[in-house]
């Protein structure tokens, strides 16, 4: 307010943001109803602000709802448009990005939580998420990522996962289309060593999956015949979430193959006779939705198979030597005995002894202790004391273990160690 008319003082108002213009002489009425307007137009102001406030910490609030629904819509493979919805709803647009998943063994909390900040430091940003019997974490970048950039993120990965059995790290993808094909790839190189790289072409992924199933059924035939029925469960359970979203086609496919190749591979490692078209050992997938029922499907025609085996061939040679064999790898560390052996294998202690000296030529006592020393050669080579691996394989001294382990390499294991420093 002024008692002067000048245009200069109007001028410089309006640089000072005033809201109204008074000249003298003015009533009291006039003055009271500016001011009165200028407190409704404050408070009107303060109640937007008040308002964008809550709207904001609302967002906050939902923010992890909408990021779960986004990753559960990448790893379902759903169409583009539904993934650049969640994308737009969290106001942000990736140029790149990869997937990692974790098994719940491996899922350990804190590191994820250090990892996660450590890349939004870098101008990443994280989403993560359970899904099925794995976690999920998707790293998006808003830029195309450079070799320089992905070397930094591999070394970043094994800073705080290096050394953990169930993570898989997938390929670097370039857009919202390829986002499933890095979880995919996550879910194939679970339990491999980590390494980050450029997706490739996966058109022909039929192939890839084909390429991969002998691999699958014979580590599955492994767990079994150490009695892991565990990682067999877990095993089975990857396999399904990797071909769950496949196309029809490719799923049948890829079910027929899965089943073929496992029949197969068990009558070759067990000397049965399961026939291909035997309708017991064959998984039928629905007609109208193979997908309905699917993990359960594959779990029965396992099952089917490991009941057969154990029914069948319990008694027969090549299968009792095998199974002593992956109890001694099981319990190596503990002062088995050859009657602990026969017990749980039901039989006599003299009847597996003289089937292991048949099928290996060596009586029990030499196999466990080959086996612990193979053992005790990955413990030197991954700088462990000699007195720890004494210890841990079940040697009593490390006086006893050294004379063993120069027995069986020639070499005593000082000797050994030395060859790798």
């Amino acid at each position: 307010m002024t008692s002067y008319s000048y245009f200069e003082y109007a001028k410089e108002a309006i640089k000072l943001g005033v809201e109204d213009f008074i000249l003298k002489p003015v009533s009291i009425e006039k003055m009271c109803n500016t001011i009165y307007q200028i407190i409704n137009k404050i408070d009107s102001r303060n109640s937007e602000k008040n308002q964008a406030t809550q709207l904001v910490l609302k967002m906050e609030e939902i923010k992890p709802i909408v990021e779960s629904d986004c990753i559960h819509s990448i790893v379902q493979n759903s169409r583009y448009e539904e993934i650049r919805k969640y994308f737009s709803l969290l106001n942000i647009a990736p140029k790149s990005g990869f997937c990692i998943v974790f098994q719940e063994d491996s899922f350990q909390k804190h590191r994820v939580h250090l990892f996660i900040t450590e890349m939004e430091d870098l101008g990443c940003r994280c989403m993560i998420d359970s899904y099925f019997e794995v976690h999920v974490l998707f790293v998006f970048s808003f830029v195309r990522l450079s070799k320089q950039d992905i070397a930094i993120f591999e070394a970043m990965i094994k800073k705080y996962f290096d050394g953990l059995d169930q993570i898989g790290v997938g390929t670097i993808c370039m857009n919202y289309k390829s986002f499933y094909d890095s979880y995919v790839n996550a879910i194939r190189n679970v339990g491999h060593p980590i390494k980050l790289k450029e997706n490739s072409n996966l058109d022909n992924q039929l192939n890839d999956y084909l390429h991969d199933m002998k691999k699958l059924c014979q580590n599955l035939i492994k767990d079994f015949m150490k009695f892991d029925t565990l990682n067999m469960q877990r095993r089975i359970n990857l396999f399904y979430l990797e071909i769950l979203y496949l196309d029809r086609e490719t799923l049948l496919k890829i079910i027929y193959d899965f089943n073929q190749t496992l029949i197969i591979l068990f009558n070759q490692e067990f000397n049965s006779s399961i026939d291909l078209q035997d309708k017991e050992y064959l998984i039928e997938l629905n007609s109208d939705n193979p997908y309905r029922d699917l993990l359960d499907k594959i779990n029965d025609f396992v099952n089917s198979l490991v009941r057969f085996i154990e029914n069948a061939n319990i008694k027969s040679s090549n299968v009792l030597v095998k199974k002593a064999l992956a109890y001694i790898s099981l319990n190596y560390k503990s002062p088995i005995t050859l009657n602990s052996v026969a017990s749980y294998l039901g039989v006599t202690p003299f009847y597996i002894s003289n089937l292991l000296s048949t099928h290996t030529s060596k009586n029990f006592t030499d196999l466990v202790t080959e086996y612990r020393v193979e053992k005790a050669k990955e413990m030197l080579k991954e700088n462990y004391q000699i007195k720890e691996i004494a210890s841990k394989l079940g040697f009593g001294s490390h006086n006893y273990f050294s004379k063993v382990f120069k027995k069986v390499t020639g070499l005593t294991p000082k000797e050994y160690k030395s060859k790798f420093d």
